[in-house]
């Protein structure tokens, strides 16, 4: 029998459609995340965040409108992934 190991990640998600965007300057913003001065930080977190966020909308529109439902499913699923 072979071991197996899930690594699961979570950064946290908007729980609703009209906060991905700050959820996406928020995260961009993070120094640990991109490292440049806080200004130029500053800068491109805007640009990205305004540049995707109509795509990540439409990304977690489809997950149920926010990270909540993602997660919640996401245990049972490695359950029935790990027993088939």
């Amino acid at each position: 029998m072979t071991k197996r190991a899930v690594v699961l990640f979570n950064l946290g998600g908007p729980t609703d459609l009209k906060v991905v965007r700050p959820f996406l300057f928020n995260l961009f913003n993070d120094p640990y995340i991109i490292q440049l001065p806080r200004i130029l930080r500053f800068l491109v977190a805007k640009l990205i965040s305004w540049r995707r966020t109509p795509t990540a909308q439409g990304i977690y529109r489809e997950m149920g409108g926010g990270d909540r439902q993602l997660f919640n499913k996401r245990p049972h699923k490695l359950w029935l992934l790990r027993n088939s």
